[in-house]
């Protein structure tokens, strides 16, 4: 890869659009939630299968329901 490759970038809708911070920011939230879990549970294979996979924080938000603390519990 070099830089010519770089400024293609420019080219994707994605990069270009008013959401992209906000998808950005929403997908960084979920992520760093569900990966505070899995270390704090010590699920290493849930860390790092979270974070390898980026699904705009559809897969962190599943796993954040799935392992879901019972009340009273500290533990996000």
């Amino acid at each position: 890869m070099n830089l010519s490759d770089l400024s293609n970038l420019q080219n994707i809708p994605l990069f270009n659009s008013p959401y992209f911070p906000l998808l950005l920011v929403w997908s960084l939230f979920w992520k760093g939630l569900a990966l505070w879990r899995a270390a704090g549970n010590r699920e290493k294979v849930w860390f790092i299968f979270l974070f390898l996979i980026n699904t705009l924080g559809i897969l962190d938000i599943v796993y954040l329901i799935l392992t879901k603390p019972k009340t009273g519990s500290s533990n996000l």
